[in-house]
């Protein structure tokens, strides 16, 4: 994979991701009147489970990336709502883990 691709897919899997399961599945579990403590849990699990077959992948790339999801569920209510500086983390996330995978 070259540098420019590996640069184009970071930004396009993190724009896709944080669209689907910050912005998508959180809004869509996330009840309105009480505490934001399941919702993230839940997001987080199924992001997690969603790298099973991916990268990182195996039960270690799901732990893993569960956390991460954690923290970009956490990331996005403390910026109530937004989701601009979860894309941006997720892309510097993806851009440094695919090169050190494939660059």
């Amino acid at each position: 994979m070259s540098n420019k691709t590996t640069g184009q897919y970071g930004a396009v899997n993190s724009l896709f991701e944080e669209l689907l399961w910050r912005a998508g599945m959180a809004d869509m579990l996330a009840p309105r009147d009480s505490t934001a403590a399941p919702w993230l849990i839940m997001v987080s699990l199924g992001f997690g489970l969603s790298h099973l077959y991916g990268t990182p992948g195996g039960w270690t790339g799901v732990v893993a990336t569960a956390c991460f999801g954690l923290a970009m569920a956490a990331l996005r209510f403390c910026c109530r709502g937004s989701i601009l500086l979860c894309v941006a983390v997720h892309a510097i996330a993806d851009l440094v883990l695919l090169g050190m995978l494939y660059v």
